[in-house]
């Protein structure tokens, strides 16, 4: 008898900031990355009854909901790699896409996207989807208030990053950023930005520099877009960064530099690029080892882009 044993792989995002808040009709444009490391494997196999394994009640939560969408029984859902809920790397959206896409490999149905807006509800950000979906750096249009069925901002681009701009990813241990129940209210008092056509801007130098590989106009412009989103959510979270230790990784990063430094989503995951291997090891080094001598715990990866936002595997066994 052949068995099936499917397996998704997929690096998190990262939330680059926003590039519009409110333009009539349209609210929180979004720009997003997908990373190789940290990520997560979802492993689908043949079981005699149903089990799902996870190292966090979040994540067993998130795995029960597509699997009670889908109806499945009689298989086992295993989910590993680096699990962290609230910290700025996207993990819902995460583990919610690559639990569907193995789940619905393993029944071979094809991919709904009709399905995920049941799984995720309406989003403010539409850069997790389409980061697991195309990889690479994405950037979406945000939420058009006229279009009451909308639950998803549709996709304005994907832009391929050059494999020699590595992304440095600092999270401390035990700090955590917003809840989507927390900044639920939050969001949804968006307001007109005075600073609006700067950003606009910015995003325009963004982009184009990413097309022209311009390392300095792009990490220019992020950093910028970085400072223009923190000061549009300083009144909440009290200032350009959620927390302190958020703060004292930013001015590492800046003083080994490290250029495009920003904060994703809530944090209190920071990033920052560098177009050095060596040098981007290095930077690791330096941030672990400050830490360390304060006696905190801080996890640091040195990745790509993730040119695929996931990767599916399927083992048949007889």
């Amino acid at each position: 008898m052949v068995s099936k044993v499917v397996r998704v792989r997929a690096g998190y995002r990262l939330h680059l900031g926003f590039y519009r808040f409110y333009d009539h009709p349209y609210i929180y444009g979004s720009i997003g990355i997908s990373v190789e490391e940290p990520y997560i494997n979802v492993v689908v196999s043949e079981s005699p009854d149903l089990k799902v394994i996870c190292s966090t009640k979040l994540c067993e939560d998130i795995v029960s909901n597509v699997v009670k969408l889908l109806k499945v029984r009689d298989v086992e859902v295993v989910v590993n790699g680096f699990l962290r809920h609230n910290v700025g790397l996207g993990s819902k959206t995460r583990i919610t896409l690559a639990t569907y896409l193995a789940l619905k490999t393993y029944l071979n149905l094809s991919f709904d996207m009709s399905d995920i807006t049941k799984l995720l509800g309406r989003k403010i950000s539409g850069v997790g989807v389409y980061s697991f979906l195309y990889g690479n750096l994405v950037v979406d249009s945000g939420l058009d208030i006229n279009d009451k069925d909308l639950t998803l901002p549709k996709l304005v681009g994907v832009y391929e990053v050059p494999s020699n701009w590595y992304l440095i990813i600092a999270l401390p241990e035990g700090v955590k950023g917003l809840s989507e129940f927390e900044e639920g209210p939050i969001l949804s008092n968006v307001g007109e930005f005075p600073k609006q056509e700067l950003l606009y801007k910015e995003y325009v130098k963004l982009i184009t520099a990413l097309t022209l590989r311009d390392f300095n106009t792009f990490t220019q412009s992020l950093t910028n877009i970085q400072q223009l989103t923190g000061e549009y959510f300083s009144k909440f979270q009290g200032s350009i960064f959620t927390h302190e230790v958020s703060e004292e990784v930013v001015n590492i990063m800046k003083s080994e530099g490290v250029r495009g430094i920003g904060q994703s989503s809530w944090g209190p995951t920071t990033y920052g690029f560098i177009d050095n291997y060596v040098k981007a090891l290095s930077v690791k080094s330096a941030i672990t080892t400050y830490f360390e001598k304060k006696g905190l715990s801080i996890r640091c990866w040195v990745t790509n882009t993730a040119r695929l936002g996931h990767q599916l595997f399927i083992n048949l066994k007889t």
